[in-house]
C-alpha cells in the first residue's frame, strides 16, 4: 500500500518528458534506434520544429523523441554536419578578377565618349586616341607608353579571329607606320561585328566596327594586355 502510494506520488511529479524517457529506457531491448543523419540545416529545422526545441541549435549526438518515438520506444539520434563549402578553382577567381578588369577598361573608355579630340590631351575636355587607352588602363592600376606605335608593342599579339573585349586594335592610317589604337568594347563575330572605342581626329571619341572597310584596310594588329 505504501509502495504504491509512494509510486503515485512519484509519477504525478514526473515532467512530460521524464516519462518519454523513462519509457525509451524502458522498453529499450525492443526498441531500434534511428540515425538521423542532418547534413544540411532544412534537416535540422525539421527535427527542431518536430521536438519544439526552437531557439536552439542542433547539438551532436542530441536525442530528440516525438509521442510517436515514445510510444514506440524509438531513439533518434541526430548527428550534425557543417555543409561543404562551394569549391572555386584558383583559375574561376582568376578570370573572374580580370573579368572585372576588362569591365572596367571598357566601362572608362565608354565614359569619355563625345569627348572632343586634343592632341596630346589626357582628360574629358580633350584627348588622343593614346591617351585615351592610358586613361582606360589606368584605372585597373596599368600604366601605358605615351604612344600608340610604342603601345603596339606591350602585352601579347591575338589574331582577328580571337579578338576579346578590351584587347587593343592598332592602325596604320599613313605610311603604313602605326598611328591609332583603340580599344575593343564588343565582339559578335556571328554578324561580323567588333565594335572598339577610340578617339577621331574629326568627330572626337566614338564606337565603330572593325569590319567596315575604311578599319578594316587600316588594321595592323592586336594586342592582349590584359
Amino acid at each position: 500500500m505504501l509502495t504504491s502510494s509512494l509510486s503515485s506520488r512519484m509519477v504525478s511529479g514526473i515532467s512530460l518528458a521524464s516519462l518519454t524517457l523513462l519509457t525509451s529506457i524502458l522498453f529499450s531491448s525492443c526498441s531500434s534506434t534511428k540515425h538521423a543523419n542532418a547534413k544540411f540545416d532544412r534537416t535540422v529545422a525539421k527535427l527542431e520544429k518536430k521536438n519544439q526545441k526552437k531557439g536552439r541549435k542542433v547539438e551532436v549526438d542530441d536525442l530528440y523523441y516525438s509521442k510517436k518515438d515514445a510510444e514506440q520506444a524509438t531513439e533518434v539520434v541526430v548527428s550534425y554536419e557543417e555543409p561543404p563549402k562551394e569549391y572555386k578553382h584558383p583559375d574561376m577567381a582568376k578570370n573572374s578578377n580580370k573579368n572585372r578588369k576588362v569591365a572596367a577598361v571598357v566601362s572608362t573608355a565608354k565614359s569619355y565618349l563625345g569627348t572632343p579630340h586634343r592632341l596630346g590631351g589626357m582628360s574629358k575636355s580633350g584627348i588622343d586616341c593614346s591617351g585615351l587607352m592610358i586613361q582606360s588602363f589606368k584605372k585597373v592600376d596599368i600604366s601605358l607608353p605615351r604612344t600608340s606605335s610604342e603601345q603596339s608593342r606591350v602585352g601579347q599579339q591575338v589574331s582577328i579571329s580571337n579578338l576579346k573585349e578590351g584587347d587593343l586594335l592598332f592602325f596604320s592610317l599613313s605610311r603604313n607606320k602605326i598611328s591609332h589604337v583603340g580599344v575593343v568594347s564588343k565582339v559578335n563575330t556571328d554578324a561580323n561585328e567588333i565594335r572598339f572605342i577610340h578617339t577621331s581626329t574629326s568627330k572626337g571619341v566614338r564606337e565603330d566596327n572593325l569590319y567596315s572597310d575604311y578599319w578594316r584596310k587600316s588594321f595592323t594588329k592586336a594586342r592582349r594586355i590584359l
